[in-house]
């Protein structure tokens, strides 16, 4: 396109003087050049641009569902371990605001993906298999990859999780009446508070939440401060015996420098606490974090602290255990 912006005269001149010149002078042979040779110094030709049939899964997946949204109707409410949801997932799909029928989605949790259909109003339905443990969750829903393994092609996998909605999934634990015992110590610079008033609040949010047959355990804090938790098992083993088989919770929680306002304390603590199976010594849980109580009083304040960790404590245990 270029050279057709090139006049007639100038082609016709140059054409003149080129003859003139081909008339006049002898010219010397061209070399011969070997077509591997003319290969080897020849840019390779550039790659067509892809054609509506060659788009990747993950462009194609965009305009398949351009338009299309989803969303969570309904989730079940929460179950227990070992028992069945009661109701299942309602995940109500639309196009351009208008319910979309015998619509593909999937239901995707800890890595497996279940096909749904939506029906004649728009919505699919997704009842989760019987729950085997305690687990606090998320369920994903996305329009399905018709196209494409997205475990396998990343661009796919990113489209899918943008386009997912989620809702949670929760099952508490079947193992109320387990039973257990507790050594958390309560530290500051000093050292630890023997009167363990950690230990107490812990039960009593323990006990809120449905647990039995749980207590301050024995003394072994030598272990509990070492931090070895095949020591802390041996010990708790040596006063509880081989054959009890509740669950072991031990940690700390100290007790950090206390700031004063106009209002009265904040004083912040830092848990690290952990919980295993005495019946084999299997971690269950871990917690570490830091949390803060205020009040009138330093009292108050370090109370209030000890509570929001004693609550925090409950409530892994209730989905863990």
């Amino acid at each position: 396109m270029f050279f057709q912006s090139v006049s007639k005269i100038a082609l016709f001149s140059i054409a003149a003087v080129f003859a003139f010149s081909c008339a006049t002078q002898p010219q010397p042979q061209p070399e011969a050049v070997s077509q591997t040779e003319t290969d080897a110094h020849t840019p390779p030709a550039p790659e067509p641009e892809h054609s509506p049939a060659e788009k990747s899964a993950a462009q194609r997946y965009i305009e398949r569902i351009e338009g299309v949204t989803l969303s969570v109707a309904k989730s079940p409410k929460e179950t227990e371990a070992q028992k069945p949801f009661l109701q299942p997932y309602i995940i109500r799909a639309e196009k351009n605001g208008e319910p979309l029928a015998h619509f593909q989605i999937s239901a995707y949790f800890l890595g497996s993906e279940t096909p749904l259909e939506t029906d004649e109003n728009g919505e699919a339905r997704y009842l989760p298999p019987v729950p085997s443990r305690a687990m606090l969750n998320i369920v994903s829903f996305f329009p399905s990859a018709i196209e494409g393994d997205m475990k396998k092609d990343f661009d796919l996998f990113i489209e899918c999780t943008q386009r997912s909605v989620r809702a949670p999934y929760a099952v508490h634990t079947d193992k109320l009446a387990k039973g257990g015992v507790i050594l958390v110590l309560d530290t500051d610079k000093n050292g630890f508070d023997e009167n363990l008033p950690s230990g107490s609040l812990i039960q009593a949010a323990l006990r809120q939440k449905g647990f039995t047959n749980i207590g301050n355990g024995p003394d072994f804090s030598d272990a509990v401060l070492s931090g070895d938790r095949e020591k802390i098992y041996a010990s708790a083993q040596s006063f509880l015996g081989k054959n009890y088989t509740g669950f072991l919770l031990y940690g700390t929680i100290r007790q950090n420098a206390a700031e004063t306002d106009e209002n009265g304390y904040s004083v912040s603590v830092s848990a690290h606490i952990f919980c295993i199976d005495m019946k084999d010594g299997a971690p269950i849980t871990a917690l570490e974090f830091s949390t803060s109580g205020t009040g009138k009083t330093h009292a108050q304040a370090l109370k209030t602290a000890r509570e929001a960790v004693a609550k925090e404590i409950a409530l892994a245990l209730y989905y863990n255990l």
